[in-house]
């Protein structure tokens, strides 16, 4: 299956999201420090609108 751009930012964001949450109720360290990150990433990824 190959995704656009619009369904590519849904899953990234939808990934990120459950990936943040775990960090949070593991390692909330580790979650504060790439929270910047994580959002740059979602934030850059193909299919964000401007």
């Amino acid at each position: 299956m190959r995704l656009g751009h619009p369904e590519l930012q849904r899953a990234l964001a939808a990934t990120v999201g459950v990936v943040t949450a775990e960090l949070h109720r593991s390692r909330p360290e580790l979650a504060l420090r790439l929270a910047p990150m994580l959002d740059e990433l979602v934030n850059t990824a193909p299919g964000k609108s401007c």
